[in-house]
């Protein structure tokens, strides 16, 4: 159980984060400060914000759970953020800086009409509202083992502490709040590593042994097996969902117009995608290592879920300050994801939503005033969210789950509107419902096994992509005549 130095730490790491909220309050009072800090932002700071919006308490607890119930074949995952970081420096980035646009989903209204536009936006808040739910459940797991308290409690609090912050100082808060809090997760998941290292009898070549015995190591079969999780269907997937994390995901757009040139731009994204690889590698020796700790020193009250195995070693066998620090950690990994998801939600809210439909233009004062009232507002549907999450059996499933479902389709919809020019909305229109209802077959239809399910965003994309040029084609092979009497008789 948490002992006196324990909450000390904890306690103070909370309160630094409410400080930087307050302190950065000033510049969040005007929209441009809220959103986008004034577009100023540095590379190294920004980098270390994407860094903090790809990490969360799902690296922390459920890639160190995947690793020790399985083997390293998610760390595949990992590996595509480099591969995709590419094509965002080259494409995506200078596209979204020469547009000057706050929503990722403005480009959409200009290619197709404003239906593209809200699909994109309802899209992102739904599957935030799901990345919101995941986090917090994740976070309050070990607080749970430690503190005592109901599940719910621990939820409710964290949702109420993390969109305070939010709320308060805007963009810049989230940002600097991130680097500091990537500092401190970085710090712990090492000084997790040494201690499980340390403990073994024979010495760290124990851990080597041990999981070699067990595969452990193994990134997947190398054969073309779509049916269970190889090596090249998490390649796949890692692929579709970075693409779409660093193409059209509205958190990642804000932060690279928040910088304050295209180089420091550049530079955030790189300083990210390439810390983000050995950074989760470590969790994966986390797990592994858990997996050797407990096969030398068996215990009766080890958890049946995965996920619970890494707070159960924190509770169980770290001594008292560190284990303080570790759950400040996970605090960061999943505060950083939270933050990023309330600001970019309420932003969204207001760009394509109210602005949109707004009869007369809004104050600075009542813009602000709208960010913040979103922010509450998602804080409190993601809270909720967190608490339905406590019945899941493997949170990375579900999570990789809620991203093909709400990320797929649109993810075709920005390659298709980027990619071609004379694609129109007639077509696009129904591509998007064939995507939607493919996704939709994957993820709920028995017929599939799990690693299956987890390519529903690819698939969906490549069903929207073919199906848009399709009709594309087909539209062209029609007379202009009978288009003509079309239209007559419409």
């Amino acid at each position: 159980m948490f002992q006196t130095f324990d909450t000390v730490v904890l306690v103070l790491y909370i309160l630094a984060v409410l400080g930087v909220g307050f302190w950065f309050s000033k510049r969040a009072k005007t929209s441009e400060g809220f959103m986008v800090g004034g577009r100023s932002m540095s590379g190294f700071s920004v980098g270390l914000s994407i860094l903090g919006t790809l990490l969360s308490s799902v690296s922390f607890i459920a890639y160190p759970g995947k690793a020790y119930a399985d083997n390293w074949n998610a760390y595949v995952f990992s590996i595509t953020v480099v591969v995709v970081a590419f094509v965002a420096v080259r494409v995506f980035l200078p596209f979204y800086r020469r547009l000057g646009v706050i929503s990722a989903y403005e480009f959409l209204e200009n290619r197709f009409g404003y239906w593209g536009r809200f699909y994109g936006g309802v899209s992102f808040i739904m599957f935030s509202i799901g990345r919101t739910g995941i986090i917090l459940y994740l976070l309050c797991l070990p607080l749970h083992h430690l503190l005592g308290w109901d599940m719910v409690t621990l939820i409710v609090v964290t949702g109420i502490l993390t969109t305070a912050y939010t709320f308060i100082g805007g963009i810049e808060a989230v940002i600097w709040t991130d680097v500091a809090q990537v500092i401190v997760l970085f710090g712990g998941a090492i000084l997790c590593v040494v201690l499980l290292i340390t403990a073994m009898p024979e010495g760290p070549g124990q851990v080597l042994t041990v999981a070699g015995e067990h595969n452990k190591f193994s990134l997947g079969t190398f054969e073309f097996d779509f049916v269970n999780s190889s090596f090249w269907l998490v390649l796949v997937f890692g692929i579709t969902e970075n693409l779409k994390n660093f193409g059209i995901d509205q958190t990642y757009v804000q932060r690279y117009v928040s910088t304050r040139s295209d180089s420091e731009a550049v530079k955030s994204v790189w300083l990210g995608a390439l810390s983000y690889v050995p950074l989760t590698l470590i969790f994966f020796v986390i797990g592994t290592c858990l997996f050797v700790f407990y096969q030398v020193f068996p215990s009766s009250g080890l958890p049946d879920k995965a996920d619970a195995v890494f707070p159960f070693f924190i509770v169980t066998e770290l001594p008292d300050g560190i284990r303080g620090l570790l759950i400040a950690a996970l605090f960061a990994a999943a505060m950083s994801s939270l933050s990023s998801s309330l600001n970019s939600m309420a932003t969204i809210s207001l760009e394509d939503f109210v602005r949109r439909f707004s009869k007369k233009s809004l104050t600075d004062k009542q813009v602000v005033r709208y960010l913040r009232t979103f922010t509450i507002f998602f804080g409190g549907v993601g809270t909720l969210t967190g608490i339905a999450m406590i019945s899941v059996k493997q949170a990375l499933d579900v999570w990789w789950q809620i991203s093909g479902v709400f990320g797929g389709g649109i993810l075709g919809l920005f390659l298709l509107a980027i990619a071609t020019k004379k694609v129109r909305s007639s077509a696009a229109v129904p591509a998007v419902v064939s995507s939607i209802a493919v996704i939709s077959w994957i993820t709920f239809s028995e017929e599939f096994t799990q690693p299956q399910k987890i390519l529903a965003g690819f698939v969906g994309t490549v069903t929207l992509l073919t199906v848009a040029l399709l009709i594309h084609r087909l539209s062209g092979l029609i007379p202009a005549s009978t288009k003509t009497a079309l239209r007559r008789d419409e």
